[in-house]
């Protein structure tokens, strides 16, 4: 028996198939037998210059077999960006996508020779070539390899008569050295470059066959992989989703996908725990009179773009574990029929105690500014002439800074620990990257449910007497994205 196993020290392998172009977004898994061995000599002659070619050679023949694999899970992801092209100039570009397999880190890939027992010379330069290879793939695959005593189990086997095919297996082709008599033919194929390769018009190496594997079935997984929160974890008060999706939504639509998400939340914990959902999630009963403990769907643009990028899922009264397990799970914001479909995927999920510690996933700050507007529930009180009442502080009854003030006063009422609001400004305008949205730009208006009193929106600065810790929304449609303010760092 001999081994080999390879981590991937960044938790991501690049590469892209034999016969397939790198903008068609296609993933190898299993790793190829034939880039394992092109690692191998590359390794070698980059670490070991004078090892003679017929020694290289003998062991790469002992190895050409195809090899038993042990795949961890894996899921595909997919950046974009600009490569030099230089075909039409010096700053000719073109935009090409970088495919590749998010792993864990901690995880390996083994490939196994049940069959196959090296001598202790052998398994010495097998040994030395390892610890020189640095990646596995292209060059972003970061990795470390090694040999091992006990490869464990192998799940995904080259296809033989004796191999088992069922429903939970799938089969794929891979590349693999041809069987050759002549060792040194053998290393002479894979040492030929790819770009003379592509040049000579050959998508097949020299040397090289393909061969079917059977691995299991969802090796490679699409859909998010439920992560449970564990049983004996209090309750959870913030649950954090990364949107995934083209194009994403504007921040000037929080208020939509605000309404969408708590629509997608109630659906999946029904599916999902075949019970009607809770109060603290649904909004509905006694916790929604005034408390403000049930859960607020809080669309986020965390990279200041103008784009929604994430969603919090803020429960004050904490949220049960059971209805917090459906929730990690798996949701998707379901949009109009000609617009993709938004999935969110799992950033995290946190304690009140947690919270409280460590506040930075929400924030903590004595000022807090408008990140989405603040929507009046009450008509702005001027006298029969048309002329503003105003309070004794010198704001209009009523109006914007009033009415935040009076409901920052029920909030105190109802948790005497709250600061004091001492100062409240205006902000005409939100700047978001070359951007100046305007308060009227936001949808101000819900789907469903009662509207605003005048659908007047505008943008707060406030400031307390001591640190408060988010999330903070506020006025109309706060539970579900308006009226939300962000954390000024001073």
């Amino acid at each position: 028996m001999t081994a080999v196993a390879l981590r991937f020290l960044a938790g991501r392998f690049h590469a892209t198939p034999w016969g397939h172009h790198v903008n068609e977004g296609v993933p190898e898994w299993p790793p190829s037998p034939w880039r394992l061995l092109r690692a191998l000599v590359a390794s070698a002659k980059r670490t070991l210059p004078d090892l003679p070619d017929d020694r290289l050679a003998d062991l790469l023949a002992k190895l050409a077999a195809p090899p038993h694999v042990t795949l961890p899970p894996a899921c595909p992801g997919m950046s974009r960006h600009w490569m030099p092209w230089y075909k039409k100039g010096p700053h000719d570009r073109t935009l090409v996508f970088d495919t590749f397999l998010a792993v864990d880190p901690q995880a390996e890939v083994v490939f196994s020779w049940p069959d196959l027992a090296l001598g202790d010379s052998d398994l010495d330069l097998l040994k030395q070539i390892l610890a020189g290879l640095t990646y596995f793939g292209r060059a972003e695959s970061w990795a470390e390899a090694r040999l091992v005593d006990e490869p464990g189990s192998p799940n995904c086997l080259p296809l033989t008569p004796e191999v088992r095919l069922g429903p939970d297996v799938e089969l794929v082709e891979v590349l693999a050295p041809a069987v050759a008599d002549d060792p040194l033919a053998l290393l002479h194929a894979l040492m030929v470059d790819t770009g003379d390769m592509r040049r000579a018009n050959r998508l097949v190496p020299e040397g090289s066959r393909w061969v079917t594997y059977a691995r299991p079935v969802g090796a490679v997984w699409v859909d998010p992989v439920p992560q449970p929160v564990p049983v004996e974890s209090p309750p959870v008060q913030l649950i954090r989703f990364a949107l995934s999706g083209k194009p994403l939504p504007p921040l000037t639509d929080a208020l939509r996908v605000g309404e969408l998400a708590r629509r997608a939340a109630l659906k999946v914990v029904n599916e999902r725990t075949g019970e009607t959902p809770s109060p603290v999630l649904s909004g509905h009963g006694s916790i929604a009179k005034g408390q403000h403990r049930h859960a607020h769907f809080l669309p986020e643009d965390r990279d200041a773009d103008g784009r929604i990028d994430h969603l919090a899922i803020w429960v004050p009264a904490g949220l049960d574990l059971t209805e917090a397990g459906a929730l990690v799970g798996g949701m998707r914001l379901f949009r109009k029929w000609h617009e993709p479909e938004l999935e969110l995927l799992l950033e995290g999920y946190w304690t009140e105690e947690e919270l409280t510690k460590h506040p930075a996933p929400v924030g903590h700050s004595a000022v807090w500014e408008s990140e989405t507007p603040y929507v009046l529930t009450r008509h702005p009180k001027r006298t029969r002439t048309g002329v503003p009442k105003m309070t004794e502080l010198g704001e209009q009854r009523d109006g914007p800074e009033d009415q935040v003030r009076r409901e920052w006063a029920l909030r105190q009422a109802a948790n005497p620990a709250l600061p004091d609001l001492l100062k409240v400004e205006r902000v005409p305008f939100l700047v978001r990257g070359s951007r100046t949205l305007r308060w009227i730009e936001f949808r101000r208006w819900r789907e469903t449910g009662g509207g605003p009193a005048t659908g007047l929106g505008y943008g707060l600065r406030l400031h307390f007497a001591a640190p408060v810790r988010g999330p903070l929304a506020l006025g109309y449609a706060c539970h579900f994205g308006l009226g939300q303010f962000r954390p000024v760092v001073t």
